[in-house]
């Protein structure tokens, strides 16, 4: 077992429930669409279209204050910095909820003076989408915290009760239209109805997960908004993606409606719905990485982001040739589904997802370690202004009518991988501001055996000699690391199998040590001090190393974040 696997298979743990979530949420939109349009038909069709803007907003809120929050939450996990990671998740979670209650009230009080704006202008339109929009805003609350909480249940160690509350929400979604549409015959509002429901299903169970004692991220006593503005660039540049596609539809949208009419707007709707369906397995390689690049970053662990990195790209590049691959297949299939002319068209975005795969695993990066400012100029540059400036040149300036739109947006995607790689100079990472010389690094792994302690003894002598290392501080590094990994060993681990824990030294004017295991939860700063005057027999089991720890240490810290037990010592 290398360090190497231990990171991989902590991946594996947030990809496999992190891509049933991503892709349950996805595939509930398109559900409610297909069911809109197939029960009631055109009407059902119109009504989703101008219901489009309300859950734009809602991915807008979810990105902002969920990945935003998550990415600050993780963060300050990473440093070791509970209260403020505390202070996060509550501001996140209140102004998610006070912005879903003002948005449920100004929807069902000026609910008429916003169909028009909406784009349900006349009454017989307006009679039509009014209950389903009245009753949409009426479970905004639920809705937007659904997906906000969501995040901080993945990014809190848990992504399998994350994805548990999805798919509960999924399936009750799926019921619920059954029992409203199949049974009782209700109209097109029992779709919205449906959706609040089964958030607020979501929702409660969410709730519940953040008072018991499995998580541990708490709700402060005391609310700081000062926290918002950890939360605001890394959720400004989340949902800037959403910002920016919503304006590129507009443009594309009038740009294919004066070239080619409204079979041009159908065509871009088939490649709309492509284009998220791409980027919502990018999603789940991409956030299911997320809380491990935060987490190491605000550790300084720049070994561990290099090691996500490289499992997490890897699986995106396989993701991209694979979806290329599929969708220059299947054009033909999807053409004769919907009786279009739209193989041209995907297979372009096919032949785009092999450079626009690495774009998207860039910016969550750039976002996920404090690079903010980096991802919004990409995204910008990536969904904005090379698209419209592209499609403009090829358009109207060289003539390209029946293609020019799909290989605008092919073309950016190349232009921006470019961008990139000239404003990072090559060392896309960005790592300067965290990197350590590896000389001054010691890291090794022992299994869970108490004679690989004394194993090591000979290595960190060298080491230490080496760095220049006193014997005073010597012996303080082997007796921490004596008393603090022979307690995981006897106490920690109950099941019988193999277990590593990660043994790390920073040498410098003053020595850091870092011990971080996958054992039961345990917090030994929060252990009540050993009373030395009792016997050995009266004492709880291991009181008296970690009390000589604590004497010994400069600091002594302890955080438990993405399934470890991390404790920092300075010595």
């Amino acid at each position: 077992m290398t360090y190497a696997n231990i990171v991989k298979n902590t991946y594996k743990k947030f990809y496999s429930s992190t891509a049933v979530a991503t892709i349950g949420v996805a595939i509930m939109g398109i559900l409610n669409i297909v069911f809109a349009m197939l029960f009631f038909g055109k009407d059902g069709s119109y009504t989703m279209g101008i219901a489009l803007p309300i859950v734009i907003f809602t991915e807008i809120i979810t990105y902002f204050f969920g990945i935003g929050g998550g990415i600050a939450l993780s963060i300050r996990q990473g440093k070791g910095e509970k209260q403020e990671a505390s202070q996060i998740f509550s501001v996140a979670v209140f102004i998610t909820l006070i912005i879903g209650i003002i948005v449920a009230l100004i929807g069902v009080l000026l609910l008429p003076m916003l169909l028009p704006m909406l784009g349900a202008k006349t009454s017989t339109d307006q009679a039509i989408v009014i209950d389903y929009l009245r009753i949409l805003f009426c479970g905004m609350p639920s809705i937007l915290l659904c997906g906000v909480m969501n995040v901080f249940i993945r990014n809190d160690n848990n992504p399998h009760f994350a994805m548990i509350g999805i798919v509960t929400s999924v399936l009750t979604n799926l019921a619920l239209i059954a029992l409203f549409i199949g049974v009782l015959k209700l109209p097109i509002y029992s779709i919205a109805l449906a959706t609040v429901l089964s958030n607020f299903v979501c929702t409660i169970m969410y709730i519940g997960y953040f008072i018991s004692k499995k998580s541990t991220i708490k709700f402060a006593k005391k609310i700081r908004l000062k926290a918002f503005s950890d939360i605001c660039e890394p959720g400004f540049a989340g949902s800037m993606i959403f910002l920016a596609q919503t304006i590129l539809t507009v443009v594309i949208n009038n740009v294919l409606l004066d070239n080619n009419g409204a079979a041009g707007i159908a065509t871009y709707g088939i490649v709309k719905y492509t284009i998220t369906f791409i980027y919502t397995i990018y999603d789940s390689v991409n956030h299911s990485a997320q809380p491990m690049f935060s987490v190491y970053y605000g550790e300084k662990d720049s070994d561990s982001i290099k090691l996500t990195a490289k499992i997490s790209y890897n699986f995106i590049l396989f993701c991209s040739a694979a979806l290329s691959v599929t969708l220059i297949l299947v054009a033909p299939i999807i053409s004769n589904l919907f009786a279009m002319n739209v193989t041209s068209a995907i297979r372009i975005i096919g032949i785009s997802c092999l450079f626009s795969g690495t774009v998207a695993f860039l910016n969550s990066y750039y976002r996920s370690t404090e690079k903010s400012k980096l991802s919004i100029f990409f995204i910008i540059l990536d969904n904005l202004l090379l698209p419209a400036l592209l499609i403009w040149c090829l358009v109207y300036k060289i003539g390209f009518i029946q293609n020019g739109v799909w290989l605008a947006l092919l073309l950016s995607e190349v232009l921006t991988l470019i961008v990139i790689a000239i404003v990072t100079k090559g060392r896309f990472l960005k790592l300067d501001n965290i990197k350590t010389t590896d000389d001054k690094i010691y890291q090794t792994l022992i299994l869970n055996e108490e004679a690989n302690i004394i194993g090591i003894n000979e290595e960190i002598e060298n080491f230490c000699e080496a760095n220049g290392v006193d014997k005073k501080k010597q012996y303080y590094i082997f007796l921490c690391i004596e008393e603090i990994a022979v307690n995981i060993i006897k106490h920690g681990f109950n099941d019988g199998k193999e277990h590593y824990i990660d043994i790390r030294i920073i040498a410098g004017e003053n020595v850091m040590l870092n011990i971080r295991d996958d054992a039961t939860e345990f917090d030994p700063t929060a252990k009540k001090d050993a009373d030395i005057t009792t016997s050995a027999e009266e004492r709880d089991i291991g009181g008296l190393g970690i009390y000589l720890v604590k004497k010994i240490a400069k600091e002594f810290s302890y955080k438990r974040v993405i399934g470890f037990n991390n404790l920092h010592i300075v010595l």
